[in-house]
């Protein structure tokens, strides 16, 4: 009967002191933490051992002759591999890489270079396990705060694009980091709150005109001037996990990696795409084209039947079809445009 009394203390001991914790919310679950939910009666008795587990295990696995240490083998985590600024040198060895490591990845293309590079923008859209996406027509010139300032300018140079390039209206704007979806709104938190306050109303007006305007989480940087990546594959791997331990990502699981065609037009760069892929495979983690990163999709151009006589002419056209469907539909109508020039 003792016995029976000191339990019962013990257990409403242990109620009271965590319900402030759980009415706050202060209180999170860690990787180490229990996933199961375990009998206060089996912590007296010491057999609380046999029900628990780790949420994510922590393993060394080996890459190339490294170790590396694997997290959140429980979780699923999915990387949206996006490289900007293409058509162009490089483009061609991030495609290699993609087929041979058969990786999803999306490449926002800049229209002005697509009609320089025809035939290679023909190599990328034949890729099943491609997206290719609107990255401006001029990239703004480099004119940043001037391209922004007026919102005739920017849809003008966006449609532009839209037109050479095709498909569904999938759009990275010219250096800022944006987001406009159904589901996310979020404005380049590197720039000024007075400077938001001015090009905020843009990237409204063309989410507006059907656009889904997709930035980044985190930001493979380079040098310019060589074309080098400033970190090597394995700080990229530290960096990612990290991360996505910290679950500072604009939807939680998911995480949209930006990258540039230009650093990977030599042989040390293609190494370095190469490596960051296949470690990141190894740890588990799941390469998606950014039409899947929510479920909604925007309109899709298709051939103007209309304008034969000017094969380049293309018009908007609602489909209810998957992003997968929607991807062949679009490969296929441009192909015979191209074809055509």
């Amino acid at each position: 009967m003792k016995n029976r009394i000191k339990i019962s203390t013990i257990l409403f001991t242990c109620t009271v002191a965590l319900m402030p914790l759980c009415a706050t919310g202060s209180y999170t679950i860690t990787e180490t933490e229990r996933s199961v939910s375990i009998n206060p009666l089996d912590i007296l008795n010491g057999r609380e051992k046999h029900h628990s587990r780790k949420v994510s295990g922590r393993k060394l696995i080996k890459q190339n002759g490294k170790q590396h240490l694997r997290t959140n083998i429980y979780r699923r985590k999915t990387l949206y591999l996006t490289f900007d600024d293409g058509p162009g040198k490089g483009t061609a060895n991030v495609l290699r890489i993609l087929k041979e490591e058969n990786v999803e990845g999306t490449m926002f293309f800049i229209g002005r270079k697509v009609e320089r590079h025809r035939a290679l923008y023909g190599q990328a859209l034949s890729m099943p396990n491609l997206l290719i996406a609107n990255h401006t027509y001029s990239h703004a010139n480099g004119k940043y705060e001037k391209f922004y300032s007026h919102a005739a300018t920017v849809i003008k140079d966006v449609d532009r694009a839209q037109r050479i390039i095709g498909g569904a209206k999938y759009l990275r704007l010219a250096g800022r980091n944006v987001w406009r979806l159904p589901q996310t709104q979020r404005n380049d938190y590197s720039l000024s709150k007075a400077r938001r306050v001015i090009e905020s109303p843009k990237y409204t007006a063309l989410a507006g005109r059907g656009y889904h305007i997709y930035g980044w989480d985190i930001e493979w940087q380079f040098d310019h001037s060589t074309g080098k990546p400033s970190y090597s594959a394995d700080h990229m791997i530290s960096r990612i996990n990290a991360l996505y331990r910290s679950q500072h990502l604009v939807i939680q699981g998911k995480m949209v990696l930006l990258a540039h065609d230009a650093m990977f037009r030599t042989q040390s760069g293609l190494q370095q795409l190469r490596e960051l892929i296949q470690i990141l495979k190894a740890d588990a983690w799941q390469f998606e084209t950014i039409d899947h990163f929510t479920r909604s999709t925007p309109a899709v151009f298709v051939r103007n039947k209309a304008s034969a006589a000017s094969p380049k002419v293309i018009h908007l056209a609602m489909s209810k079809k998957s992003p997968l469907a929607q991807r062949s539909r679009q490969r296929k109508d441009i192909l015979k445009i191209l074809r055509q020039d």
